[in-house]
C-alpha cells in the first residue's frame, strides 16, 4: 500500500502554530503588532468564513499591516478557496519581502492547484533567503517526489533532517521516497524514527508492516499489523488474516 502524501496535512498544522518556528526560520516573520482579535478567535474556532469576513474589515482599516493577509490567505486555505491564499500571500509578500512562511505557504497553496513549478519556486526563494529553514527543504524535497525526482527528494530531506533532528514529517516523507527507490531496508529505518518521535500513531505501523513484508520478515510485519490494531488502524485487520498465523 503507497504511503499518503503528507504536506497538505502539515499545512494544516502549519497554519495553525503561526507564532511557532521550526529551527533555522526567523520569528520576525511571524510577529505583526497589530492584529484583529476578532479573526483570530474566528480562525481558532474553525469558523473560516467568519475569520475572513473579519480579516476583510481588518484590512480595509489597515491595508499595510501583513498579519490581515496572512490570517485571510490562512482561512482561505482552510476553506479549499487556494487561488484566494495564493493572492493574499503574495500581498504579505509585497508587504514583507523577506516573510519565509509566506513564500512557504503559498508554495503549498501552488502545490494544490497543480502549480509544481510555482511550488518549487517559492521553496528556492525561502532557502535562498535562509538556508537554514528546515521546513523550505522539506516542503522542497516534497514537491521534487512528486515530480518524481526521488533523489532530490532524499537530499532535501536530508538537509531537512540534519538542520532538525526531530523532524517526523521529513522522516516520513523521506520514508515515503525511499520506497518509491525500492530502498525498503532505509525506508524502514525512517519510519522507525518516525514511530520513535510519535509511538501512538497507528498507521506507521501498518505502513512499515507493509514494508517488512516486502523484505520477506513476516514476523516482523505482523508484530506492526497488531500494534497498529491495537492502535485503532482497522486496515491491518485484513493483512493479520491474510498473512499472518493465529
Amino acid at each position: 500500500m503507497p504511503m499518503k502524501n503528507q504536506l497538505p496535512l502539515f499545512l494544516n498544522t502549519l497554519l495553525l502554530l503561526y507564532l511557532i518556528c521550526l529551527p533555522g526560520c526567523n520569528i520576525n516573520d511571524r510577529i505583526t503588532v497589530l492584529d484583529s482579535p476578532e479573526g483570530k478567535n474566528k480562525y481558532e474556532q474553525g469558523d473560516y468564513e467568519g475569520a475572513v469576513e473579519e480579516y476583510t474589515k481588518f484590512i480595509a482599516k489597515y491595508p499595510n499591516e501583513q498579519n490581515g493577509y496572512f490570517y485571510r490567505a490562512s482561512s482561505q486555505f482552510q476553506l479549499g478557496n487556494y487561488s484566494e491564499a495564493i493572492d493574499d500571500y503574495t500581498k504579505v509578500i509585497e508587504i514583507n519581502k523577506k516573510n519565509t512562511l509566506a513564500y512557504n505557504s503559498r508554495g503549498i497553496c501552488k502545490y494544490k492547484i497543480a502549480d509544481l513549478d510555482g511550488a518549487l519556486s517559492d521553496f528556492n526563494t525561502v532557502i535562498s533567503i535562509n538556508p537554514n529553514d528546515a521546513e523550505a527543504y522539506n516542503n522542497r524535497g516534497f514537491i521534487f517526489a512528486a515530480k518524481g525526482d526521488y533523489e532530490h527528494a532524499n537530499a532535501d530531506y536530508d538537509q531537512a533532517i540534519s538542520l532538525f533532528s526531530n523532524y517526523a514529517l521529513a522522516y516520513y516523507n523521506r520514508a515515503e521516497s525511499k520506497t518509491s527507490l525500492k530502498d525498503y531496508p532505509g525506508a524502514v529505518e525512517d519510519l522507525s524514527m518516525v514511530i520513535k518521535l510519535n509511538p501512538d500513531y497507528g498507521e506507521n505501523y501498518f505502513l512499515r508492516g507493509n514494508l517488512y513484508l516486502k523484505l520477506s520478515l513476516i514476523d516482523s510485519a505482523c508484530a506492526d499489523w497488531n500494534r497498529a490494531l491495537e492502535r485503532g488502524y482497522s486496515e491491518a485487520t485484513a493483512k493479520i488474516k491474510k498473512n499472518c498465523s493465529n
